[in-house]
């Protein structure tokens, strides 16, 4: 995984809720599992279905197929930032 980090533990509460009414996006989420992804999870309540994938290659590969698949779906490859984005207040 990108920088040898362990998405295991993360997880969405709301999963089990969007999925009985929306079959189709635990079905994708499952196809990004099934084309690579070490973690695939439903983002917030549904807008997004997101997949983290150890390579790039895989997932040039994974849009290959999942947007045969999935064609009227937008399919949006994205990297990761390595070491995240670090905030901090000066006004207190």
């Amino acid at each position: 995984l990108p920088g040898g980090k362990d998405f295991g533990f993360v997880t969405n509460d709301l999963e089990r809720a969007v999925f009985e009414g929306w079959p189709e996006l635990q079905a994708f989420r499952d196809a990004l599992m099934e084309a690579g992804a070490r973690k695939a999870l439903l983002s917030g309540s549904g807008s997004t279905v997101f997949g983290i994938f150890p390579e790039s290659g895989l997932v040039d590969r994974a849009v290959s197929i999942l947007g045969s698949v999935y064609a009227t779906w937008e399919l949006r490859p994205c990297r990761t930032i390595g070491e995240g984005i670090r905030v901090r207040s000066d006004a207190g």
